[in-house]
């Protein structure tokens, strides 16, 4: 395998043993939209979906899906619950990027919902519900008229912090299928799809209009051989469910790839009808292909390249989904219907007219206008009166029902008088023969149905009248106009039909079939260019420049800040300390209470020697005993009093951190600004992101602290959740085994 910039050639070896004449394909050459090759979680966050999570926050549906061999890495990419915070997945680096992202937002009300669904088997399961597996209920997919999916029973939780979300996440990852390969000890044996759902609303704007989108995750089981893995029982089972959801997967994406294709398979399996509305359309879709570089795996690394090729060509127009909150929608067109009303009441009152009633005709009405209809047909009336619209459709609604009633009366007449038959029903024909209908070998009689209503006889081909040749060569040259014509006016269509869809991962350039810009537009984009590209000539990097600015005008801000650093760290070392202490003295407390307690019973199984008060007389060693218990109570109090006030004093300390950075990066941004000239809107987004000051041994504590600790401390919550429903599981057991044990005790006692 060879990587050259964003192709992949891959060369194979030919297989000796199809003789002589041997046409198979050594080499494959795959282009792609980018290749990570040892690359960090960060690069590919950066790289693949740090531009969807900012879409999806403004209104766009976004799916990344992460697909490939078993053991080739999806699981890791996607979500990567390791030890440490750098080798987390796109999952929480996506969920921490949005709250970041919230916090930063002053002018909208975002809520955060998240979902985590498992397909495993053919079978869907909601991985957050708290119902064991055996009880949950089936869940389905239901296609809404919009075309929107959702899966009926699915939970939805709020998720109001990032702690709270990557919570989820976890425990949704503790109940998914995982089992021993022959590739991958730890091997998930389902597709697993986490949503999150983004509702923004304006807080300014006071219109009923809001955004609604969702970023799904999609983590897929891996594909396999059975040929070559050799799996066998569940494993085996698993694996052809798998690569049955993941084939019909591939024929869903040929199918969306072709434009011939009037019907699209979405409803083959349950894995492409959930992401009917999440692969290409509306929705910024991404593919992350995970190949072996092996030499074994050349196979299994071709199929999947196979399927990333045909994954670009799906055409996507991503679009806001903007909605209208239903109540608010009814409250304004009630109020717009009530000055319509008022409207018209002013124009009649303009035009001298007499109160006119909008309001459903009764039936009353519709008798008298039915009356004046017939009257109008009869001759005797000259025209109608109709004075509203509502007059104008009634009157409608009455012709078509006296038109349908007249022509029943009629051909009900024709049926008495004449014999209706079909021109195919032979037998039938035969028997009109026999009873004495004339019948001609060309036509048909009288009043036989010639398919469209009744007839009044057939001509036969010897009376009918000749055309005249030019009249015929007339009628030709006429609808060879026509069908040019026709050609002419449904190519532009075509053409609109073909040319509409974009291809995904395709860039479009900002002044492509918009019409070319006059001569002066261009000598000013390059003037501008020219003076930005002299700017950037002469400004330094923020980097630089705020290593300048720290030690030249933000240096007094710069030594609070340290400042405010070492003292933190004092605190968070005599946290520490404390939180040592208190844990070794709980420890002492509970071993003196133990010995107390064994020193009571010692003393109760003697018998207990009271004073003449009747007191209960101690023995020293058991004084002993009680006066140390007190002892270390009373230091444990001192110290857990001690622990609370430094965690007080360490939260303080990290906010005056939080409000000295936040000042100093103002201060920067204003001195940057104002020395070297430089306007908000002309900097771009990534390069402002790049560029912001790295002070990475300044903030170093500070990342451990505040961005590191919703991610611990939702992975800690998940795991001692974990232990206490292992520990309740392991004292249900012991309890039913004591049960069982004293029950055979009384049944031999009883035996006996």
């Amino acid at each position: 395998m060879y990587i050259f910039k964003q192709v992949i050639v891959v060369h194979g070896r030919k297989d000796l043993h199809r003789g002589v004449v041997n046409n198979q394909l050594v080499d494959w050459a795959f282009n792609t939209n980018g290749i990570l090759h040892n690359a960090s979680q960060e690069k590919v966050w950066l790289d693949v979906a740090s531009s969807i999570v900012d879409q999806t926050l403004c209104g766009v549906n976004g799916t990344i899906i992460c697909y490939g061999q078993t053991g080739a890495g999806k699981t890791y990419t996607m979500t990567a619950m390791g030890e440490k915070f750098s080798h987390r997945g796109m999952i929480p680096r996506a969920l921490s990027h949005i709250y970041n992202q919230i916090r930063q937002i002053s002018d909208c009300s975002i809520n955060i919902r998240v979902s985590y669904l498992e397909i495993y088997n053919e079978e869907m399961t909601d991985l957050l519900t708290s119902i064991p597996r055996a009880d949950a209920k089936q869940l389905a997919v239901v296609e809404e008229k919009s075309g929107d999916v959702y899966v009926k029973g699915l939970s939805c939780h709020l998720a109001q912090t990032e702690q709270e979300a990557l919570h989820f996440l976890f425990e949704g990852e503790t109940k998914r299928v995982i089992e021993v390969h022959s590739l991958n000890k730890v091997s998930s044996r389902s597709h697993c799809i986490f949503t999150v759902y983004i509702e923004r609303k304006s807080l300014l704007d006071s219109n009923a209009q809001y955004t609604t989108s969702k970023l799904n995750f999609v983590d897929l089981a891996g594909s396999e051989r059975l040929s070559k893995t050799g799996s066998l029982g569940v494993v085996q089972k698993e694996a052809m469910y798998i690569n049955k959801s993941l084939t019909f997967l591939e024929q869903t994406v040929i199918a969306l790839t072709t434009k011939t294709r009037d019907h699209i398979p979405f409803r083959q399996t349950k894995l492409t009808h959930v992401l009917r509305d999440s692969i290409g359309g509306n929705c910024n879709t991404v593919m992350v292909s995970n190949v072996w570089g092996e030499a074994a795996q050349i196979e299994e690394t071709i199929s999947t390249l196979k399927f990333a090729v045909r994954m670009r060509c799906v055409d996507m127009q991503p679009a806001v989904n903007i909605k209208i909150a239903p109540m608010i929608k009814i409250k304004l067109l009630e109020e717009e219907v009530a000055a319509l009303e008022r409207e018209l009441a002013m124009h009649d009152t303009l035009a001298n007219r007499a109160k006119v009633s909008y309001e459903p005709l009764t039936d009353a009405k519709l008798q008298m206008l039915k009356t004046e209809i017939q009257h109008y047909l009869d001759g005797s009336a000259e025209q109608l009166n109709c004075s509203t619209l509502r007059e104008v459709q009634s009157s409608y609604r009455l012709f078509r029902e006296i038109v349908r009633n007249t022509e029943e009366a009629v051909e009900s007449r024709l049926k008495e008088k004449f014999l209706f038959l079909h021109k195919k029903d032979t037998a039938a024909i035969a028997a009109a023969q026999k009873e004495g209908y004339i019948i001609e070998n060309d036509g048909v009689p009288v009043g036989v149905l010639d398919g469209a209503g009744f007839g009044v006889g057939m001509v036969t081909s010897a009376d009918k009248a000749l055309q005249s040749p030019v009249v015929s060569s007339k009628k030709k040259a006429a609808n060879a106009v026509k069908k040019i014509t026709g050609k002419e006016r449904t190519s532009p269509t075509n053409k609109e039909d073909v040319n509409s869809g974009m291809s995904m991962n395709t860039a479009v350039s900002p002044g492509g079939s918009g019409g070319s810009p006059s001569r002066t537009d261009d000598a000013q984009q390059k003037d501008m260019k020219s003076e930005e590209r002299e700017q950037l000539v002469t400004t330094p990097s923020r980097s630089v420049a705020f290593g300048q600015f720290k030690v030249q005008q933000g240096k007094d801000l710069y030594k609070i800040l340290m400042g405010n650093n070492e003292i933190l760290g004092e605190k968070v070392n005599a946290d520490s300390n404390l939180s040592r202490q208190v844990n070794s003295l709980k420890l002492d407390i509970d071993e003196a209470r133990a010995q107390l307690e064994l020193k009571s019973r010692q003393r109760l199984d003697q018998g207990d020697f009271l004073t003449v008060d009747g007191e209960v007389v101690m023995d020293e060693e058991e004084f002993v005993l009680f006066g140390r218990l007190r002892t270390l109570q009373a230091e444990y109090r001192e110290n857990y009093d001690k622990m609370r006030g430094v965690r007080a004093e360490k939260l303080y300390c990290q906010n005056l951190i939080n409000q000295c950075r936040q000042k100093l990066f103002l201060e920067f941004e204003n001195w940057y600004k104002e020395t070297y000239k430089l306007s908000a809107p002309t900097e771009a987004p990534n390069t402002a992101v790049s560029e912001t000051p790295a002070f990475k041994e300044d903030e170093e504590l500070m990342v451990e602290v505040i961005s590191e600790m919703a991610f611990y401390n939702a992975k800690m919550h998940t795991l001692q959740k974990k232990v206490y429903k292992k520990a309740g599981m392991q004292q249900r057991g012991t309890g039913t085994g004591q049960q069982q044990t004293v029950q055979q005790k009384k049944h031999l006692s009883n035996a006996k």
